[in-house]
């Protein structure tokens, strides 16, 4: 799992409870979104970097085992040097498969589309777009008639070199009501297969916030796999039970995330 562009997640969530971070865009077709509540994270104080931190960072060296190819540049207009934690300063660099390009989405290509370029959303501003292409990072324009709330990360675009031409449909679109609104929609992320519920094995547990997140997925058509952390501070089977109480054939995994193991644990959902 990656991080977004210029954000760490755990930190984010450490400021923000259990806000969700953004999609973690990466390493194979399948496309997995993380929401970490406060208790999964820990506080980042004198080196502890939490087990929410140390759960992304394993999942992440896991999917590192293999230098990727090297591409050609950018073939957009603006680059953006990126480089991720556990990434030693290397730029982002994937085939349209690892960034999860499927045939969904190639069967929407036409012959009107010759020389337009894929690229997934990584990040979203107020007038454009930060982008994750074969050729590494780049930043493209919304165009006039193209508002970015419109739009959300995760989607893909086909880009002209400068601009977004147009948006493909998506497979799947996770969502919910705006704070403070009555009928606004705040789009959250787009085209993921897989959301990670990850929540402790303590008194943070909360069985409420975790059927909430359950809804969302199941209304996005999205797997949700409840992850408990910190399983090696507490008996986590009555965490377990509950968790799996909550929706039928709910996948309920509970880790250690200092455990190098981790990542195989949960591998054959990314």
């Amino acid at each position: 799992l990656n991080p977004p562009i210029g954000r760490d997640p755990p930190q984010n969530l450490n400021r923000r409870g259990d806000h969700p971070t953004q999609p973690l865009l990466t390493g194979r077709p399948t496309t997995v979104f993380v929401f970490a509540f406060r208790g999964a994270v820990g506080n980042g104080q004198n080196g502890d970097a939490g087990h929410g931190e140390l759960l992304c960072h394993r999942l992440r060296a896991n999917r590192r085992g293999v230098q990727p190819p090297c591409l050609p540049p950018c073939p957009f207009g603006r680059s953006l040097d990126v480089s991720f934690p556990g990434s030693k300063g290397q730029s982002l660099q994937n085939s349209l498969a690892d960034l999860g390009w499927t045939t969904h989405f190639a069967d929407q290509i036409g012959p009107e589309d010759a020389g337009l370029i894929p690229a997934r959303l990584a990040l979203l501003h107020r007038g454009r777009i930060d982008v994750l292409t074969e050729g590494g990072a780049a930043e493209l324009i919304c165009p006039p008639n193209m508002a970015v709330s419109t739009l959300a990360v995760g989607d893909w675009v086909l880009g002209d070199g400068a601009r977004v031409v147009r948006l493909l449909d998506r497979h799947s679109l996770l969502q919910r009501r705006a704070a403070g609104t009555g009928t606004e929609t705040q789009l959250i992320a787009a085209n993921v297969d897989t959301m990670f519920i990850v929540s402790s094995c303590n008194a943070d547990f909360n069985e409420g916030r975790l059927e909430r997140y359950l809804v969302l997925a199941h209304a996005a058509g999205i797997e949700p796999v409840v992850v408990l952390t910190k399983a090696d501070q507490a008996d986590p089977a009555p965490y377990v039970a509950t968790a799996r109480a909550l929706s039928q054939d709910l996948a309920v995994m509970a880790v250690n995330a200092k455990d190098p193991g981790v990542a195989a644990a949960l591998a054959r959902w990314c």
